[in-house]
């Protein structure tokens, strides 16, 4: 095997001359001897259990991670049309707020994150949208909901969804308030602070 370099060195008139000079895997065939123990010493550096344990290790730091970076601020069933919720903590102590929450007659959880706003007496419209396709061959019509959750400053424990609105989608596109029966439904919000 050669590898090849461009080079170029001053000839004895002072005049630049290219060439490529040749090295040989038969020069440095005896600088690096591996040994079988040496081998033997590198398989053994990571087996599958052990990098199973590392993994499950990593798992478990970064679940307690962010464990400990969130705190449950409210449990319950906040709804359109409920009155305003009590969140046990300020809002605006926490850079991201996480909401758990299902939609219709889905039993599914749904989540989404909201970065907090925390201008001076701004208040903040969250905005959740989610859509329950039908299952195959039980019907053509999609569902797609959206509410919206108002949070004010000047009122940082509270909570309240303000807006709640039910599509109806198949040949035809049909928008309407939702009914009690099928709403967006919030039952869970973490505070998670970042810092």
């Amino acid at each position: 095997m050669t590898k090849i370099v461009k080079m170029s060195e001053k000839n004895a008139s002072g005049m630049v001359e290219q060439f490529f000079p040749e090295t040989h895997v038969d020069a440095v065939k005896d600088l690096v001897n591996v040994t079988e123990e040496d081998k033997q010493e590198w398989s053994a550096k990571e087996t599958t259990t052990g990098s199973q344990l590392k993994a499950t290790k990593a798992l478990n730091d970064a679940k307690s991670y962010v464990d400990n970076k969130q705190t449950l601020i409210w449990s319950g069933t906040l709804k359109y049309g409920d009155a305003e919720t009590t969140l046990s903590n300020s809002y605006l102590k926490y850079d991201v707020l996480r909401f758990q929450f299902r939609a219709g007659s889905s039993s599914a959880d749904g989540r989404m994150e909201f970065v907090v706003k925390k201008e001076e007496g701004q208040k903040t419209g969250c905005v959740f949208s989610t859509m329950n396709l039908p299952d195959s061959g039980t019907g053509s019509t999609a569902t797609m909901f959206e509410a919206r959750v108002l949070l004010d400053p000047t009122k940082p424990t509270k909570m309240l969804i303000d807006l709640d609105i039910k599509a109806s989608i198949s040949n035809t596109v049909s928008f309407e308030p939702s009914p009690a029966g099928n709403q967006l439904v919030i039952t869970k919000v973490w505070g998670v602070s970042e810092s």
